[in-house]
């Protein structure tokens, strides 16, 4: 039993998320959770926790009851003493903030808050995987705010491969992969420049070939990225067809979410026409 918690939690993360729809892994990170508290396995219990608010982020969960959970399971990292993931979960829980408008009112791109100090930053420099969740949750606000050329001058920085390779196989790399995809196409739209280009089409491949691979967690991903793409090359009928195609499958999966950042994109394809 003391076991169960770490097999359940490892094959919802690393295995099943790859062939199986999102809302079926639910339960067993929350089973995990709780079998690891009940038998001291605390490691996976805290793994476990994080998981399940990135997952159920992904799935579109209200912000309001993924906020107050992860209040509740950060505290209990801390209390637990699970140091790397509670350094961990805090650029998630300050992105949350930010979302939601409880930080960082003046400027919503600053992953700087109540939940995440300024030393946090400080201590990724030697820190990988802090690293790599405050440029992946810090690249969620970045996008929905529209501040695409910062968030895309960090990916060709880093390259597209800076936190897949820390995050292997995990659902943070996919979401960092998709929210970077999108805002170089949008900086390369905006500004012209093939720097950008280069890139997004380097993380649309990323996408695409899990997609392939038949990943169904990924499938609103690759639409909406095929849309920008045909929006970059002027192709406005195929562009709108794809952004609406992202925004219904988007809609019927529950991930709201993405269906309201995808007509968004639709609503700024449009404008862009007129003028």
């Amino acid at each position: 039993e003391r076991l169960k918690s770490y097999v359940m939690m490892t094959c919802s993360i690393f295995i099943f998320f790859w062939s199986k729809p999102i809302n079926t892994l639910l339960p067993s990170l929350l089973e995990a959770y709780h079998l690891g508290l009940r038998f001291g396995d605390t490691e996976s219990a805290c793994g476990a926790s994080l998981h399940y608010i990135i997952l159920k982020y992904m799935n579109g969960s209200s912000l309001e009851i993924l906020e107050s959970e992860m209040a509740v399971f950060v505290g209990q990292m801390k209390e637990l003493d699970k140091m790397l993931l509670y350094k961990l979960s805090r650029p998630f829980w300050q992105a949350f903030l930010n979302l939601l408008g409880k930080n960082n009112m003046n400027d919503a791109t600053c992953l700087v808050g109540d939940a995440l100090p300024p030393e946090g930053h400080s201590e990724a420099a030697n820190e990988p995987f802090l690293w790599a969740a405050i440029i992946t949750f810090g690249g969620i606000v970045k996008t929905f705010f529209g501040d695409h050329v910062t968030q895309a001058d960090e990916m060709v920085s880093h390259g597209p491969n800076c936190t897949t390779k820390i995050f292997v196989s995990s659902p943070s790399g996919v979401i960092d992969v998709f929210m970077k995809g999108m805002s170089c196409f949008a900086a390369a739209r905006e500004t012209g420049q093939k720097k950008y280009m280069k890139v997004a089409k380097q993380l649309r491949a990323k996408i695409k070939k899990w997609s392939t691979a038949k990943n169904p967690n990924v499938k609103r991903y690759e639409l909406l990225l095929d849309a920008e793409m045909m929006a970059l090359k002027g192709k406005q009928k195929k562009a709108i067809k794809l952004y609406e195609e992202a925004i219904i499958l988007s809609a019927r999966s529950g991930c709201q979410q993405d269906a309201a950042f995808a007509s968004e994109r639709l609503r700024g394809f449009y404008f862009n026409l007129r003028k």
